[in-house]
């Protein structure tokens, strides 16, 4: 943001904070911020002095609410960790902070002896993906689904068939996995070596009957148990499939019922909202809504995520 505010373009430099802070409120403010508080090089010094709501106190209700949603359990010192974090005493102290440098991920592992909740949180947040990419193969198996011709699908329904498709996706692949891992072992394993003596011992002695054995009876024996095999595989088949068409076919015409009329009330449909007793999402909510162009101090240091230095960043924008 100051970046673009310096820049000589006075028209330019207007769009593009424009633009930023259209990105950015639509974006889930809270979780963002909480990347910040929690980072020990960081923590809420980093905030302008004017900017509301951005206290130790009133981020210990996000640290409940993610703790809550994401866990599925109510926390119970997570607030008290919060504030041992606050005060900077060990093992947030300066010191043990500067051994572990830029790795973060090894910092709050290492705090989880001594602060148990707030480390998971931490963890689980700075695991979490920065972009697109964990969710990019679902947007496609969704998109495989809600086409221009289907598109009365309810999203939980869309969802739903997606997540099935994962489902089936994945536990092929695991039998594929399995199935070329004991090709393998087969592959691998030698025959034993035995002596001559051994395989004389081991030879199997056959007797001789007095009727001869007629080949043929035999081949039309075993052509005609395969042939009823395979024809009850195949009625097994066909009417596992009619089932699955049958069902697709009930489904479509479900969704087919609304007439044009009604495709406005769908698109105004909302979907209630409840979790950790909020009913309100943080991304809509505009109470958790900050103006990102008077949110941080205008000395915020470079972003040490990549490993640089803030020294080494100043000389290069002086050279």
């Amino acid at each position: 943001m100051k970046l673009f505010r310096e820049l000589p373009d006075l028209e330019f430099s207007l769009k593009m904070v424009e633009r930023l802070e259209k990105r950015w409120v639509q974006w889930e403010q809270p979780l963002l911020l909480l990347s910040f508080i929690l980072h020990p090089d960081y923590s809420v010094e980093i905030f302008h002095s004017t900017a509301k709501r951005v206290t130790y106190t009133d981020f210990g209700q996000w640290i409940n609410y993610y703790y809550e949603v994401w866990f599925n359990d109510r926390p119970k010192s997570i607030l008290l960790e919060f504030v041992k974090f606050k005060r900077g005493k060990y093992p947030f102290d300066p010191p043990t902070v500067k051994q572990f440098g830029q790795d973060i991920m090894s910092f709050w592992e290492s705090c989880s002896g001594h602060t148990p909740e707030l480390s998971c949180l931490a963890l689980h947040l700075y695991s979490v993906c920065v972009n697109a990419a964990s969710v990019e193969r679902l947007w496609s198996t969704m998109g495989f689904f809600h086409t221009k011709r289907r598109n009365r699908l309810e999203n939980k329904k869309v969802l739903e068939m997606a997540r099935i498709r994962s489902d089936i996706l994945y536990k092929r692949k695991i039998k594929e996995v399995e199935g070329g891992q004991k090709q393998a072992r087969r592959l691998h394993i030698a025959p034993p070596i035995l002596n001559n003596q051994e395989e004389e011992e081991n030879e199997p002695v056959y007797e001789d009957d007095d009727e001869d054995l007629n080949v043929s009876d035999l081949e039309d024996d075993s052509s005609e148990e395969d042939n009823d095999s395979d024809e009850e595989e195949e009625t097994r088949d066909d009417f596992h499939w009619s089932e699955i068409c049958t069902n697709w076919i009930n489904l479509v015409d479900r969704e087919n019922q609304f007439d044009n009329e009604e495709d406005n009330h769908l698109l105004e449909m909302t979907y209630d909202f409840f979790a950790a007793g909020r009913d309100q999402h943080p991304a809509d909510d505009e109470t958790a809504k900050w103006k990102l162009e008077y949110l941080f101090k205008e000395n915020l240091k470079a972003p040490t995520f990549l490993g640089i230095e803030y020294t080494s960043s100043l000389n290069d924008s002086e050279m």
